[in-house]
């Protein structure tokens, strides 16, 4: 039964922060890796927990979003010439929940 993701994400409105922010030290950082290939970009996510994922492309994307312990999972896939934005939502979507 796939659930709506609704009461466990909840996406805000986007940040206005100046700089990129970086994750805090002493957390674990995902494995993905983000390239720029004459202005595409990149991702690509292997066996990465879906939390650490979404708040990794919302940083990106400068969204603001909660995401409870109820989302758990992992991420595999490889995508080109999409915003963090974008793929956050084909991450949500992909695994049957909705914003």
């Amino acid at each position: 039964m796939k659930m709506s993701l609704l009461p466990y994400l909840i996406t805000c409105t986007a940040m206005m922060a100046a700089e990129p922010i970086e994750p805090p030290t002493g957390r674990k950082s995902t494995k993905a890796q983000t390239v720029s290939i004459q202005s595409a970009q990149v991702f690509e996510y292997q066996a990465d927990e879906i939390g650490l994922v979404l708040r990794t492309l919302a940083r990106q994307a400068r969204m603001n979003v909660i995401i409870r312990p109820e989302v758990q999972g992992t991420v595999t896939l490889r995508i080109e010439d999409k915003t963090p934005r974008e793929v956050f939502h084909i991450i949500v979507e992909g695994k049957g929940y909705k914003t």
